[in-house]
Parts: C-alpha cells; structure tokens; sequence
C-alpha cells in the first residue's frame, strides 16, 4: 500500500526546503572573488553557518562551545570596522540605498463581489415603499400620479 521512495521526487515532499540550494556561489572562498556580490558573499556565509549551527545543536557542549566562539567573532568583526578596514556595516548601508522595496499589491474587490441577490417579495417591497413628491402617496411617482393627470 505505500509507494517506493524512488517514485516520490523530493520537491514534492513536506521536507522540501531541508538542506542547502547550491548554486555554485558557496564553494568560493572569499580571496578567489573580492567582486563578489554581497548576496553571493551573504549567501555562502549562511550556509557555512547553518551547517555549524545544526552540528553544534546536538548536545549542550557544542552548543556552548559555539555560542562563546560566535561572542569572540562578533567582538574581532567590531574591531575590523573600527581599524578602517571595509566591513559589514559600511556594505550594508550602501546595498540598502540600491535596492528597491517590493510590497504586495493592493487588494481589488472582485467585479460582483458585495451584491447580494434580492427575492421577488423583496423586490415587490422596496418598490412599494416609493413615494410621490406631488401628492405624497406611497406606490406610485409624480409621472404615473392620478392627481396630476
């Protein structure tokens, strides 16, 4: 009653987005490209820290291991943007002045959306309510009026 494994493509599966998308841009090292883009740059850095990170979760002791390695890299990343050098922060304002912000579009009403179909006693009801601005009578208009006529 089940279906082999071989049968089922994996993009059809719930665990679809486990594991990394390679595009070739992660196995560069940084000195090969100094003009990479700052999402290649971004990218393969996220992927070798995701790949840490799902190590390191296993026990109570990679995980502490590399929370204090994380505290000791972030203090080392602090003292290379103050010496002068390029660092994150300097790119990273740039890159948010050429890129655009896309939001989602406005939501449009569907063409009869909000009518709702009215019954023929309905319809009778609100005709019968209409009232004559010569003599004031409810049924009838100023052109179909008797008194006027």
């Amino acid at each position: 009653m089940l279906l082999p494994n071989k049968y089922i493509l994996h993009r059809w599966t719930k665990n679809v987005k486990i594991g990394a998308v390679n595009d070739g841009t992660a196995c560069l090292s940084l000195d090969e490209g100094s003009s990479q883009s700052l999402m290649a740059r971004h990218e393969m850095l996220t992927h070798k820290a995701s790949l840490l990170v799902d190590d390191a979760s296993l026990t109570n002791d990679r995980s502490n291991f590399l929370l204090s390695k994380f505290d000791k890299l972030c203090i080392k990343l602090k003292d290379i943007d103050d010496s002068g050098t390029v660092g994150m922060s300097k790119n990273r304002s740039s890159s948010r002045e050429e890129t655009q912000v896309l939001c989602d579009p406005n939501a449009v009403r569907t063409k009869g959306c909000g009518k709702r179909l009215k019954s023929s006693k309905e319809k009778a009801l609100t005709k019968s309510t209409r009232q004559c601005r010569a003599c004031g009578v409810n049924g009838h208009h100023k052109r179909t009026c008797l008194k006027l006529q």
